[in-house]
């Protein structure tokens, strides 16, 4: 079995994919559908990488990201979906380098997502 992978994101169809293909991929997987539960689950969990989806949260996801720095665990590589935001890629670029993370403004197939993990998991 693979490193830990944390999704904190409402709940939807697209979420359920991704999860479906991590765990096909050998990552075990945790959902959490509220930040206050994700950020618990950062603590718990420690997993190597955590998927933000910033949409469906809203503000409240890039306060995860926010809190997320500073547990302190192991901190986590976060990978922030922002594929249906609003702001600008340069303005999501600027908070994902200061965040220390990698935002994805368009689209992930589960396929693709399942291997940017793979990708992060590597770099630990």
């Amino acid at each position: 079995m693979r490193d830990a992978v944390l999704i904190v994101a409402r709940p939807s169809e697209r979420i359920d994919q991704y999860r479906a293909e991590l765990v096909s991929e050998g990552f075990r997987v945790a959902t959490m559908t509220d930040v206050q539960s994700g950020l618990r689950c950062l603590g718990a969990l420690q997993p190597a990488v955590c998927v933000i989806d910033v949409c469906s949260l809203a503000e409240a996801g890039w306060q995860l990201c926010e809190a997320a720095g500073t547990i302190r665990t192991r901190r986590p590589l976060m990978l922030i979906l922002a594929d249906r935001s609003r702001e600008s890629p340069a303005s999501l670029r600027a908070r994902a380098r200061r965040l220390g993370a990698v935002v994805y403004a368009r689209p992930l197939t589960p396929a693709d997502l399942a291997a940017c993990v793979a990708t992060l998991v590597s770099f630990r």
